[in-house]
């Protein structure tokens, strides 16, 4: 997003302008996609962009998202040095994350456009932890291995944080699960509905650790 939006920038188009072109861009493959079902067909739809496997643009977390990397004076994990140039990085990562969290916005406001939003089930969720950094992705460290997951949709006890263990090929089982659809018995994951159908928080499933 940030090689994107800095090279419209520098090409002569304003922020605003660039945010606007590759936001619109989510929003046209989005509708297209659903305007392309038949009438009541389920769908899938993976969004799955690449922002935070990110060539370094420095400055862009500034430019593009106005995050001050001073603001994160004392804020960073213990384990990276804190001085300007490491915030600067981790401003601009940062700055990745808003852009994705604007593209996620552009979805949610498509769904509910088309009547869908309150019959989808919706989850969020990296794929590792943060790429470039010590102890981040490719490390076996929390900071390379935790990644966050939010879940909603119909059935799902919202407003709550579990700190249940899971992995994402669970996705699987639970998205078939939610469409009454057969589990292959070749499938290793566990379905995550014992955990989003509760009201408890913290450790729901203490079997599964």
């Amino acid at each position: 997003y940030s090689q994107a939006a800095t090279g419209m920038v520098k090409s002569g188009t304003s922020v605003d302008a660039a945010k606007r072109e590759l936001l619109a861009e989510v929003r046209t493959n989005f509708k297209a996609f659903l305007a392309d079902r038949e009438k009541d067909q389920p769908f899938c739809y993976w969004f799955g962009p690449t922002n935070v496997h990110r060539k370094w643009i420095k400055g862009s977390g500034k430019q593009l998202w106005g995050i001050d990397p001073d603001v994160l004076k004392g804020k960073l994990p213990p384990f990276l040095p804190d001085v300007h140039d490491v915030r600067q990085d981790v401003a601009d990562y940062l700055g990745e994350i808003q852009a994705f969290d604007a593209a996620l916005g552009i979805l949610l406001d498509e769904l509910q456009a088309s009547g869908e939003y309150g019959n989808t089930l919706i989850a969020v969720s990296g794929d590792h932890g943060p790429p470039g950094f010590p102890h981040g992705k490719c490390n076996l460290y929390d900071f390379g291995t935790h990644v966050c997951l939010a879940i909603s949709g119909p059935n799902v006890r919202g407003g709550r944080v579990v700190d249940d263990f899971t992995i994402l090929p669970d996705l699987a089982p639970t998205f078939l699960e939610a469409g009454n659809a057969k589990v292959p018995g070749v499938m290793t994951a566990t379905s995550l509905w014992p955990v989003l159908r509760p009201k408890k928080e913290g450790l729901v499933d203490a079997s599964r650790t």
